[in-house]
């Protein structure tokens, strides 16, 4: 398996690119990155608590490998490669795995704080449908992404945490930007499906996938 790695932001105003900032009912929320992590390998374990939690934050997760099962809002779902789960503030959910075996994931955790610095409270579809500019449908989680989004997704995660870890003055915008494809991926094959083919590639992946596709 691959090795973990890791980004933790250790100051909340480390993070400034204003791109993805949000107005929400007349409201400015600032985005908040907690952490992104690549490879999280988790084995059943005894001593573990596979209780749910909740938390104001909004948690992104991208299952690679394996096949087990985790917890979300109460009941058990299954985890293949491709499966994706988004959580929202408040919604009780525990991504250790509850069978024998292993499951790998990436994920990213972030939250929303307005200038009082208190949390946005929205389920999200909200929140992508603040950034679409429509109204998106509500779609159940965790869905299943087939093999080609699944790493798509992945290696956006990735190229976040990179740009995050450069020392160049534009990491930020670009971890941004990439944040930002993130969710178009998200909103097009989670929420959009069946209009993706609509949508003209601007991610340098899908520039690469268009012109071997050719």
């Amino acid at each position: 398996m691959a090795q973990r790695r890791s980004y933790v932001q250790t100051s909340q105003n480390a993070f400034t690119p204003q791109a993805l900032n949000i107005i929400v009912d007349g409201r400015l929320y600032n985005f908040t990155l907690i952490h992104i992590t690549i490879d999280v390998t988790h084995r059943i374990d005894k001593r573990q608590r596979t209780n749910e939690h909740l938390h104001d934050v909004f948690h992104m997760v991208v299952y690679t490998e394996g096949v087990n099962a985790f917890t979300f809002r109460g009941k058990a779902r299954p985890v293949l490669p491709g499966t994706v789960a988004l959580t929202s503030p408040g919604e009780p959910h525990n991504f250790l795995v509850l069978k024998k075996g292993a499951a790998v994931y990436s994920e990213m955790t972030f939250a929303y704080r307005g200038l009082d610095n208190e949390p946005l409270r929205i389920g999200f579809d909200r929140l992508l449908s603040v950034f679409a500019g429509i109204d998106l449908p509500v779609i159940r989680f965790p869905v299943v992404l087939p093999g080609q989004k699944t790493r798509e997704m992945k290696t956006l995660l990735e190229h976040t945490l990179d740009r995050l870890e450069s020392t160049s003055h534009l990491s930020n915008m670009m971890a941004a930007q990439t944040i930002i494809a993130l969710f178009a991926l998200i909103i097009r094959e989670c929420f959009l499906p069946k209009e993706q083919d609509q949508y003209p590639a601007f991610t340098p992946i899908q520039r690469v996938q268009s012109y071997l596709e050719a």
